[in-house]
């Protein structure tokens, strides 16, 4: 298991990268060789893929390795403009208040 953020980030990639393709887990798992629970895992950033498991995944996908780590999840316009809207509220707050602000917007969030 992991609790590092770029797990979760590889695991959102694949995830995006996949949906985009059209691509279900399974189809996914069978063409990277990787068990359709362990694919659902790593999308899910609960386990941490090994390199080669990431190199069958980004071939299986059509890309290159280094697109994984690179990619960015897509917002929907809402979204964006709720995201402008809270950077003018908090571009001038302190460094510490920041922070209680990402707590909390992490406990409203958590699942």
């Amino acid at each position: 298991m992991t609790n590092g953020e770029p797990v979760t980030s590889v695991g959102s990639a694949i995830h995006a990268t996949r949906t985009d393709r059209k691509m279900t887990q399974r189809s996914l798992a069978s063409a990277a060789k990787v068990g359709v629970g362990n694919l659902n895992y790593i999308e899910n950033g609960k386990t941490s893929p090994t390199v080669g498991t990431l190199e069958r995944i980004s071939g299986a996908l059509g890309i290159k390795l280094s697109e994984l780590f690179g990619k960015r999840i897509r917002l929907s316009s809402e979204d964006m403009a709720f995201m402008d809207t809270l950077r003018l509220y908090v571009k001038d707050i302190e460094t510490t208040d920041r922070q209680r602000v990402s707590k909390i917007v992490k406990r409203m969030t958590a699942k």
